[in-house]
């Protein structure tokens, strides 16, 4: 992404969040919608219906009670960290969970609601493996290998070359994903409604993107999951 396009999303979404205050609305989400979504996501990891994490079962999910460390997410894209937030809601804990965004404003609110403002949290806790950071994938490397990748509702704007930052961003997690990656945008089926701030992504592009530059993965895609989004499924065999 070229540095006008970064300055002009981080801009955009800070006023946002000025205008809106601290809410899904400020991201471009209705609460409705934001939910579906993260649903999906934990649907097609294959923990949607489980209170805590455990062991790993044959699925690649987890099974059982509360096992801290067993389980580790990259969100990137992450804002607010809203994803966290519904994770604690649904009673998931015991995750190790790193959120990314490349808008410092937005990481801050997220550390102010989880961490207490500090980078990481203390070592004690259900917090203690959580940790946000200001990051822009496409001139850095996430920090670290994760079991679960997700990438929500990042390049849903029409900036210049969303669409090609949007794959090497998921060429680039894939690399540190050990089992699943969900890509959630937003569909281009000719029934749907098109806003043109907005990119849209076809199910056949990504699937021959995928066959063409990450081969190794069994990829599928979702269109009939949420309303309005196409999801990228890449799991490793």
């Amino acid at each position: 992404m070229e540095e006008l396009e970064r300055e002009y999303l981080i801009s955009c979404y800070d006023k946002r969040v000025g205008f809106l205050g601290k809410t899904p609305a400020a991201l471009g989400w209705s609460e409705k919608g934001q939910a579906a979504r993260y649903e999906a996501a934990l649907g097609l990891f294959g923990f949607e219906s489980l209170s805590g994490f455990g062991s790993v079962d044959e699925r690649g999910g987890c099974a059982g009670v509360s096992c801290p460390g067993a389980v580790s997410l990259a969100d990137y894209g992450c804002g607010m960290g809203d994803f966290y937030g519904f994770l604690l809601r649904k009673g998931i804990s015991g995750i190790d969970y790193s959120g990314f965004d490349i808008n410092p404003g937005l990481i801050g609110i997220a550390r102010t609601r989880y961490l207490g403002g500090k980078d990481r949290s203390e070592k004690n806790g259900d917090q203690k493996n959580v940790f946000f950071d200001v990051l822009d994938i496409d001139s850095g490397e996430l920090p670290g290998f994760y079991d679960y990748s997700l990438i929500c509702g990042v390049f849903n704007q029409r900036v210049g070359g969303a669409s090609e930052a949007a794959k090497r961003c998921i060429e680039k997690m894939w690399r540190r994903t050990r089992r699943a990656l969900v890509f959630d945008a937003l569909s281009d089926k000719k029934d749907m409604e098109k806003d043109a701030a907005l990119e849209y992504y076809g199910a056949r592009e990504m699937l021959e993107f995928a066959a063409r530059k990450i081969p190794a993965a069994k990829a599928s895609v979702h269109e009939d999951l949420v309303e309005g989004s196409l999801i990228l499924c890449l799991r490793r065999e």
